[in-house]
């Protein structure tokens, strides 16, 4: 199996925005997706994933914040943690969860953080087994959905 693990360019896009859709994630397509993927990467975000064959087959995001507190140091916060079914269980996902960790160590981040929903537990074993603590702190959301 040839897979490319590689921080994610305006050429995967599409894939990506496919691999979201496979999942539930809403990707509307009337939403100027270019511009706000261009947009985030000026703001210090990273794109990270596994390709096959020029598809996005598993993928996360970083986002580097500045922060004031422990010494300036920024925080980084991963989100939408995505592996295609039929790729599960092959290692994908630590891969490309591992090339956003890196990232945040090279940026020089105090911590990393991720939500997870409650009832993926599976997901949890997947976060504790790459060295995040669920129990070290509770993360608390509000949502704006209007879809």
């Amino acid at each position: 199996m040839d897979i490319e693990f590689c921080e994610l360019e305006k050429k995967h896009l599409e894939s990506l925005m496919n691999l979201y859709r496979q999942f539930g994630i809403p990707a509307d397509k009337t939403t100027d997706i270019e511009l706000i993927f261009e947009d985030s990467l000026n703001k210090g975000v990273k794109y990270f994933g596994a390709i096959k064959e020029d598809t996005v087959i598993s993928t996360c995001y970083i986002a580097v914040i500045p922060n004031l507190t422990h010494y300036g140091r920024p925080i980084g916060f991963i989100e939408n943690v995505i592996t295609d079914e039929k790729y599960r269980r092959q290692g994908l996902g630590r891969k490309v969860m591992q090339l956003a960790i890196n990232y945040a160590k090279e940026q020089n981040c105090n911590k990393v953080c991720l939500l997870s929903g409650s009832h993926r537990t599976e997901a949890h074993k997947f976060y504790k087994d790459l060295g995040f603590d669920g129990d070290f702190k509770r993360g608390f959301v509000i949502t704006f959905w209007d879809y």
